[in-house]
């Protein structure tokens, strides 16, 4: 990694971005996991936090950040912890399935149990920076 990092490495090939984009999203998941939501967000594209800072604000839940945001939502008060169950059980039971990566973009496909049945779901993730981070996350 170091020699990729100071450009003597030669271009990454598809396979390792792959394997780049599958690391990033297993951080993800294992940082909600742990609560650790600074890290979380440092995994999410700026439009990703915006939006969820949005889509809050719909449900007339101010927060100003993305960290916020996920303590509100993981919050063990809220609904007496429902919505962190539910979040945990996708998070535990997510498989993916494939990822493909054209250029700074990536296709995130996976599965995870909902309610005792396996769901399929798309996300998208985007180098920012030279780092993967995903774009779409509800």
């Amino acid at each position: 990694m170091a020699a990729f990092a100071t450009g003597t490495a030669a271009a990454a090939t598809p396979g390792a971005e792959a394997a780049r984009v599958s690391e990033m999203f297993a951080n993800y998941r294992e940082a909600l996991l742990d609560r650790d939501f600074a890290t979380a967000c440092t995994l999410t594209a700026p439009e990703t936090d915006r939006a969820l800072i949005a889509n809050l604000k719909k449900l007339k839940i101010t927060v100003a950040t993305c960290e916020a945001g996920f303590r509100w939502i993981y919050s063990p008060t809220r609904q007496g912890g429902a919505a962190a169950k539910l979040a945990d059980e996708i998070t535990r039971t997510t498989r993916v399935s494939k990822i493909t990566v054209t250029g700074q973009s990536a296709t995130i496909v996976w599965s995870a149990k909902l309610d005792g049945r396996r769901v399929t779901v798309s996300h998208t993730a985007r180098r920012i920076g030279g780092q993967w981070q995903l774009v779409d996350v509800d």
